[in-house]
């Protein structure tokens, strides 16, 4: 699994380090809630308005896996869940000493206060000022506001502009569907943010019918300028999303890859 860039299986969870990330996640999910915090949902909002579109696009063969807690399952489906968990353990996050990450479209995602858990230090750029202004809040309450660099408000395509350098970038269900400007930003600069060790480990929409999400194949859709693929792109052909939009057109699903800067 530590070298997979490919579509989601569900038997990835069967895994131990694969275990290790949910416990993570959810006990960063609980930890939040219980200090007056809060975690934005796989839309990336902060309250119930997704729900009744959540439905949906889970479709009526969904199952809520026993290991995933039912509260935060509401606003956090399982395979929202595997794309945080493949960020977790794709670029071994949860054993690495602190890095200094770059967060695309991070909101206050439980994936990204998890991370600052784990002692690394995030810069997110988001164009929703109050997802970022909630993480926030979320790391005071917790006492690790020193591990935030919160941009409220700035888009990725500013990427261009911004002076440090990272160890690596994450991102999950963002970049496909951030439009033109910001894929052209990251095709120019991302790799001059990086460090010559630097890495990408992202994940997005693999097959969405909607033409303005669609990513038919991401090895050449993210084809950035000075980075390269780390081994082969899979698609296991699995499909779990239902497109709630028009159920005739199908399922699809989602998928992750890690990339590393060219020399």
């Amino acid at each position: 699994m530590n070298c997979y860039n490919g579509t989601m299986d569900p038997d990835h969870f069967q895994a131990s380090e694969w275990k290790r990330a949910v416990a993570k996640l959810v006990g960063t999910w609980d930890l939040a809630i219980a200090n007056g915090g809060a975690c934005s949902t796989w839309w990336g909002t902060l309250d119930d308005h997704h729900t009744p579109e959540t439905i949906l696009n889970k479709g009526p063969g969904y199952r809520r896996p026993r290991w995933w807690p039912g509260h935060i399952d509401r606003h956090i489906p399982w395979f929202t869940a595997w794309e945080y968990c493949y960020v977790l353990t794709r670029a071994h996050l949860m054993d690495s000493e602190p890095l200094t990450l770059l967060s695309l479209g991070g909101a206050a995602s439980v994936l990204d206060l998890t991370l600052m858990r784990l002692g690394h230090h995030l810069t997110v750029l988001d164009a929703r000022t109050y997802g970022v202004e909630q993480q926030q809040k979320n790391v005071e309450v917790l006492g690790i506001a020193d591990r935030l660099d919160g941009r409220p408000g700035q888009r990725i395509e500013t990427l261009g502009a911004i002076e440090k350098l990272f160890d690596g970038m994450i991102s999950t269900n963002v970049l496909f569907l951030a439009g033109d400007p910001a894929q052209r930003a990251c095709c120019e600069y991302l790799h001059r943010r990086l460090t010559p060790e630097g890495w990408a480990c992202f994940t997005f929409d693999v097959g969405n019918p909607n033409p303005k999400r669609l990513v038919s194949d991401p090895v050449e859709h993210f084809r950035w300028n000075g980075m390269d693929i780390d081994g082969a792109w899979r698609d296991n052909g699995q499909r779990y999303h239902l497109y709630y939009p028009d159920p005739a057109l199908g399922r699809y699903t989602a998928g992750g890859m890690l990339q590393r800067r060219r020399g």
